[in-house]
């Protein structure tokens, strides 16, 4: 029997060691201190005398549980500057002053809960003086270290350390390497603030200097977070120079050289004043460049070795264009706090009822002047205990046939929570694309969305459809410190060839159990160990499949996948709305 390892892991190592290693802690990051000697009241339409933002307590590793060595690795990380106020006051909906209602307690509440560096929120308001109330926030704070690394044929291929939270400031920063082998080391930053101007607007920025190529993205923006929200904006800047690369049956895979460079920008406008249901109105322009060279090569890691395959050559012309579109949206949601769904254990909202938001659009300069449409629409409904949702990414343009190249994805997902210890999940995934103008293919082994047993499958194309069933056992966890699971899971998934180079059509599918842990208990952040076996044949993944993990999951119930997202031309509305 063969075994296949694959590792991708900001922190797992730091989980798994912690979880071996089974430290006594106190208070490692407690829920919210509720003081009881205050009864909570509800808001009435009472003015608020003050909002009060209580800091989490810090990390307590006793001496007597854990020898010394041990501590020196526990200290940095778990222990950190709570998040302090400034960090989430942005996104409270109630201030000093203002008239409290129950609708903006609960909204001010979800959005905290929603913040990458919060793992859950309370907003309580209690009685005061002369018939006000006083608003009490209170957080727990999520795992922040950021500690990932990887080996390749031995030896320590790539790291990166960082925080999520640097002095409970809401700003992340990381950096990270990459060895280069014959070629330059690689060496990247990205930074993250979400309080910029001091205002819930978001600021993001990720440079690279690759072995081979370079890549920047930047944007700010405050995307349209709630119904209290009467204006959304984003402004956003990405260039990659790099290689393009295509699976083949047989052989190295084949690449080419690829540069895209991209600049957006889009505002929108609510059209109503009041009410459940939103209604915004918005205008989005972009201008995009992309240009592949006309021969492929193979890139190894001791060089880049040209090929007389002519399977790409002049496959794909550059390309100019700025785009205009106009946007409406509609949202009508209501959320329910929910526990054990895509965390271990960790509370996260979910969105029931229905948003859309539709682009429509032309390309007014360059090569590119056909119009276009994209749509992102989702709808969600069920309780604390069963819920289904859907969402779909659509795309077409018009060419001289009438309306083509589409690019869609999208989930359809159930949810069945019927005890504290038990979690089941059914959902069904696609991917795909019609268009061949730009240069994009599809694996079933892909690392974050693929199917799992198959690390090393060679099947690939432009169209993908997985199902997953999960079943999670939650275990008694270590005090507030440590949460524990297992879980059964059977998988199975199509691909079709379509349009792209080497596409190939075929079905797999694979079994298998998995370990998951979560610090702290509440954390939405979930490391898990994978350990999978292919149930169809395919010759390029034998044996069981083992992959470690960490994600950041129950933020978004649909994220699609950066390898049909690059096919996408159409000017994005994912921006400036924020989405369940």
């Amino acid at each position: 029997m063969r075994y296949r390892i694959f590792i991708q892991s900001p922190l797992a190592v730091a989980v798994a060691l912690t979880t071996l290693l089974r430290p006594s802690l106190a208070h490692a990051q407690d829920a919210p201190p509720r003081d009881s000697a205050v009864q909570e009241t509800r808001c009435d339409g009472r003015v608020i005398s003050v909002v009060e933002f209580r800091r989490a307590s810090r990390t307590i590793i006793e001496k007597q549980g854990a020898p010394g060595w041990l501590r020196a690795i526990l200290k940095p990380l778990l222990l950190g500057s709570p998040t302090r106020g400034e960090a989430v006051a942005p996104y409270m909906q109630l201030h000093d002053g203002d008239t409290c209602t129950e609708l903006h307690r609960a909204e001010s509440e979800r959005l905290l809960r929603a913040l990458p560096y919060i793992a859950d929120a309370s907003v309580r308001a209690v009685d005061d003086a002369d018939g006000r109330v006083r608003i009490v926030v209170e957080t727990v704070d999520d795992i922040r270290p950021i500690i990932g690394g990887g080996l390749r044929s031995s030896r320590l291929s790539n790291a990166e350390f960082g925080n999520s939270n640097i002095a409970g400031a809401g700003i992340l920063t990381a950096i990270r390497w990459r060895d280069g082998f014959a070629f330059r080391d690689g060496y990247g930053v990205r930074f993250a603030d979400y309080r910029l101007f001091g205002g819930p607007n978001v600021a993001q920025f990720d440079v690279e200097r690759a072995p081979i190529g370079s890549s920047v993205q930047a944007s700010v923006g405050r995307p349209f977070f709630s119904d209290f929200q009467h204006t959304a904006g984003y402004l956003g800047y990405v260039r990659d120079d790099g290689y393009e690369s295509f699976v083949r049956p047989e052989g190295d895979p084949l690449s080419v050289r690829t540069v895209r460079e991209r600049a957006d920008a889009g505002l929108s406008l609510r059209l109503n004043p009041r009410g459940r249901v939103s209604m915004l109105l918005g205008a989005l322009a972009s201008l995009e460049r992309r240009k592949a060279d006309g021969n492929a090569v193979i890139v190894r890691d001791t060089a880049v070795i040209d090929t007389t395959d002519a399977a790409l050559t002049g496959r794909y012309a550059e390309q100019r264009s700025t785009r205009v579109g106009v946007v409406f949206g509609i949202r009508a949601l209501s959320f329910a706090k929910v526990r054990a769904f895509d965390g271990l254990e960790g509370a996260q909202d979910v969105a029931r009822g229905m948003q859309i938001a539709t682009t429509v659009g032309k390309g007014v300069g360059g090569l590119d002047r056909r119009e276009f449409v994209t749509t992102d629409f989702y709808v969600g409904a069920g309780t604390a205990t069963t819920f289904v949702g859907f969402r779909t990414l659509l795309e077409v343009r018009h060419n001289a046939g009438g309306w083509g190249d589409g690019v869609a994805s999208g989930r359809l997902a159930w949810y069945g929570h019927p005890s504290d210890r038990r979690t089941r999940i059914i959902s069904l995934e696609y991917v795909g694309s019609s268009t061949d103008s730009v240069p994009y293919q599809i694996t079933m082994s892909d690392a974050q969305t693929g199917l799992r047993g198959y690390t090393g499958s060679r099947l690939a194309g432009g169209r993908r459809a997985i199902g997953r069933i999960e079943q999670r056992f939650i275990l008694p966890g270590v005090s507030t410190y440590l949460g524990w699971g297992l879980a059964g899971f059977v998988e199975g998934g199509g691909m079709w060839a379509a349009k792209v180079p080497f596409g190939a059509t075929g079905y797999r599918s694979s079994v298998g159990v998995s370990l998951l842990t979560a610090v702290p208990r509440e954390s939405r952040s979930v490391a898990r160990v994978d350990v999978a076996y292919p149930l169809v044949k395919d010759v390029n993944a034998k044996g069981v499949d083992i992959r470690v993990t960490y994600s950041l999951t129950g933020r978004s119930f649909w994220r699609e996948p950066s390898q049909i997202s690059r096919a996408r031309q159409g000017t994005p509305t994912t921006d400036i709305f924020a989405w369940p």
